[in-house]
């Protein structure tokens, strides 16, 4: 995805989209971190597009991820539907990277798949938290909402 979409876009202007994108997720969730991840097509994994708040051993952990690698992103992309962890201490799916994410005060983190309106899963936006806490069914639901409309913009892009 990210391939084509820079084959269209001049850097400049694509990263200034899915920057915006990303920074607005955030807003939205009063998140002090983030990242908006593109799928590639070719292995089906998640490709890091844009990221804020975040260390280079973090962005470099999390640059490509599968969907078994427990992960919390990985975890909303096999299944299709946000994902989200209210205390990354307590899961246990998540424990080999539980380390990385403390030193970067990170401790919730929610990932909602970005699907457009033709069901194509796009990408993924995660959002980090640093303190423990709940989303309404109504928090979430307004980030799918986005989410589906940011996959719609991106796939426009790229056609």
């Amino acid at each position: 995805m990210i391939e084509t979409l820079k084959s269209k876009l001049k850097d400049d202007e694509l990263n200034e989209i899915l920057d915006n994108l990303l920074h607005h997720a955030m807003m939205m969730n009063k998140a002090k971190a983030g990242t908006l991840q593109l799928i590639n097509k070719k292995d089906h994994t998640l490709d890091i597009a844009s990221s804020f708040g975040l260390s280079p051993e973090f962005i470099e952990n999390f640059m490509v991820v599968t969907s078994d690698d427990g992960s919390v992103c990985g975890r909303a992309l096999s299944k299709r539907e946000t994902i989200f962890i209210d205390d990354l201490t307590t899961d246990k799916l998540f424990s080999k990277h539980l380390n990385l994410a403390l030193q970067n005060n990170i401790v919730a983190v929610s990932s909602t798949p970005l699907i457009s309106s033709l069901d194509k899963v796009i990408g993924m936006i995660s959002v980090h938290f640093n303190t423990s806490r709940k989303l309404s069914k109504n928090n979430i639901e307004e980030m799918e909402l986005f989410c589906r409309e940011a996959a719609d913009k991106i796939e426009e892009l790229s056609c």
